[in-house]
């Protein structure tokens, strides 16, 4: 039989499996549980973060005797364990936990905030503050143990920044000679820690992105595009690629990545005026935000070296929102798109394969009436943390594959 008799004969073949229903079937949608999270008797809770074992870290809020919050930690069916009530009196709040279980945060006594680590076999540890400073709260901790955070200083209310390991114990992050706050967004699984701080250039003090490695020992101002105005740095993977943005000449600002060797590529937008990148994973795919070309609303995006920067969509509203958690490793995305009309928002997760679905539609357990409404954060595993609504009560939770 000659070359073209088969592939005539192969063409036929496929016409025949397509229209007995063999052909490859589209990715089938993932679903989820819902879990509800005790609320420990409280007046209500806010979940900070959670690890890749499903554990999560906040506090809990009660009004008796006054108001003042908790620490808590949940497992992954929900139940909740007050850490607080087990410290001194005074508030307390928990930022970030590692897949060790290791959480930090601030606990208060009077005026006095100390930042702390927790472990479930050692209890808590007061980590203190730099010398000149008089309190501290730990906002980031990764899988070496290493932590991150904010500092006062004694007289003022400047903020400045600081990291903690067991081996160096608390370093001052010093600043880029500015007067103001230094902010703290991003802390990596190797030490490295990025935000933005004020510059001494008059007449504003304009913020510029920084890095801070133990290597370095002192802060690395990452500047602007077109040396013009401010920047942020917002997060930072292991390989050192960091993202943001910076302002542009002429009004607005641009998503930016930062290389390991210091330079800065301009992401730019999805056609509108503005866009920041908010969160990078391993693979150096990075989720933001951007104007859209015709100037109404906001959409999200995910950019890649191969691809350039991609819309995600919406559910069918103007307006569609993520956060600095967004991200994990497969490259899955959550957050929460309005739908039309602009009054409602649902969670959505968006993957290459799927595009981007109502996670109203996959949650197999959804209590009836509950809606779905945010979604902010995702790990390694596929959990989502979200915020659902039912009766005009809102409430954090977590979904779990299922």
């Amino acid at each position: 039989m000659g070359r073209r008799s088969w592939r005539l004969v192969a063409i036929t073949l496929a016409a025949v499996v397509a229209l007995a229903g063999l052909a490859p079937a589209a990715t089938k949608p993932p679903q989820y549980h819902y879990v509800a999270l005790d609320t420990l008797g409280g007046n209500s809770i806010g979940v900070a973060d959670f690890n890749n074992k499903g554990q999560l870290v906040g506090e809990v809020n009660f009004s008796f005797p006054g108001p003042h919050y908790h620490t808590a930690i949940w497992d992954l069916a929900g139940q909740g364990t007050d850490l607080g009530a087990q410290w001194v009196s005074g508030s307390s709040e928990a930022w970030a936990i590692n897949d060790k279980g290791q959480v930090v945060g601030g606990q208060w006594s009077g005026s006095i905030e100390t930042a702390f680590l927790w472990t479930a076999k050692g209890g808590k540890e007061d980590l203190g503050a730099p010398s000149g400073f008089k309190s501290s709260e730990a906002w980031f901790i990764n899988k070496k143990g290493q932590v991150a955070g904010f500092t006062l200083p004694a007289a003022g209310w400047a903020r400045g920044a600081f990291f903690w390991s067991p081996k160096e114990g608390m370093k001052d992050l010093g600043k880029l000679g500015g007067v103001e706050d230094v902010l703290l967004h991003a802390l990596n699984g190797l030490g490295q820690v990025v935000g933005q701080a004020s510059t001494p250039e008059a007449p504003d003090y304009p913020d510029h992105a920084f890095s801070w490695t133990l290597q370095d020992g002192m802060m690395k101002d990452l500047g602007t595009l077109q040396n013009y105005g401010w920047s942020a740095a917002w997060d930072v993977n292991d390989k050192g690629q960091i993202v943001g943005w910076s302002d542009i000449p002429g009004g607005g600002r641009h998503a930016v990545l930062w290389t390991g060797t210091g330079s800065m590529q301009d992401l730019q937008t999805l056609g509108g005026q503005s866009s920041m990148a908010l969160a990078i994973n391993s693979k150096g795919q990075v989720v933001g935000t951007s104007d859209p070309p015709e100037g109404l609303g906001t959409r999200t995006f995910i950019w890649s070296a191969k691809e350039g920067m991609k819309d995600l969509g919406t559910l069918g509203g103007d307006w569609v929102y993520l956060e600095n958690k967004s991200i994990n490793s497969k490259g899955q995305v959550v957050g929460f798109s309005y739908l039309a009309g602009n009054e409602v928002s649902h969670g959505f997760l968006w993957s290459q394969k799927t595009g981007m679905l109502d996670l109203n539609d996959l949650v197999v357990d959804l209590p009836p009436g509950m809606i779905i409404e945010e979604a902010y954060a995702i790990n390694d595993k596929g959990m989502i943390l979200a915020v659902a609504s039912q009766d005009s009560t809102r409430t954090e939770c977590l979904l779990v594959p299922k």
